[in-house]
């Protein structure tokens, strides 16, 4: 929902546990979170290519927003187009792979990503922290490394790596110009690593104060990308700002609206 789907690492499908009893609580929260969010689709062609999504789906589902057209959301398995082709717009797929525990499943929707989805930009992974600790630190992260995507973000959004100048940013390596996908190279990178294969950045699994409830101690508030932070403007303005004059006088206004956010 970050401006409206416009943006080339939007969340395009989501993987989800078959046997997960809280996967219907799951989404009913993220169909909250898309109500409530006020985007215009501004970009052109939105409008077209979101009927032509919602057309190829079998029981397409329109979440109403109060400024832009309705959220789409269909199932991955529907059509082939969804797996395959970027929608640019709000809209959405599903699918479901089966799995015993969080390792099974785990290791299904990583296949399922590496083999089924077209483009290896972004990734993102939501993990409690006492999954991780169930499964192992080195367990999760050897799972990790078989996930081929240019940038793998944990409990966090993968633009965030996009932020971040020091990160590798590009596809995973390996697409040809026959079948380009996501690209082929990257971009940023200030620490002149060579021959990058991908990044991984990782968030707590909530911001600051409930961050204490998982057992994790950050003062990380709400993130000012999150589309529900309601002082996302008045810091994109103050965090630009500083970045193009930093002062120190700036610096509590910043946190000010980010622990209000």
């Amino acid at each position: 929902m970050h401006n409206s789907g416009f943006n080339c690492v939007a969340c395009q499908v989501l993987i989800l546990p078959t046997t997960w009893r809280l996967k219907d609580d799951l989404m009913k929260a993220v169909t909250a979170a898309i109500a409530a969010s006020a985007r215009p689709a501004y970009y052109p062609g939105a409008e077209g290519r979101l009927s032509e999504f919602a057309a190829r789906g079998e029981v397409p589902e329109r979440i109403a927003r109060p400024v832009g057209p309705d959220c789409v959301v269909t199932r991955a398995d529907d059509d082939p187009m969804f797996t395959t082709t970027e929608v640019f717009a709000p809209a959405l797929s599903t699918h479901e792979v089966a799995g015993d525990g969080a390792e099974s499943y785990l290791r299904a929707a990583i296949a399922y990503a590496n083999d089924t989805l077209h483009g290896t930009l972004g990734a993102n992974i939501l993990v409690h922290p006492k999954t991780i600790r169930d499964i192992g630190k080195d367990r999760f992260e050897a799972l990790i490394s078989d996930l081929h995507y240019g940038t793998i973000a944990i409990n966090a959004w993968t633009g965030l790596a996009f932020l971040l100048p020091p990160c590798p940013w590009g596809a995973f390596p390996g697409h040809t110009p026959e079948d380009v996908q996501s690209g082929i190279g990257s971009v940023h990178n200030s620490f002149m690593f060579e021959a990058s294969e991908r990044v991984v950045v990782q968030a707590p699994w909530q911001p600051f104060p409930r961050s204490l409830l998982s057992g994790q101690f950050t003062l990380l508030p709400k993130p000012p990308w999150f589309i529900t932070n309601k002082k996302a403007d008045k810091l994109g303005k103050l965090l630009t700002g500083f970045e193009y004059k930093p002062a120190w006088g700036k610096l509590p206004g910043i946190l000010l609206n980010a622990l209000r956010g």
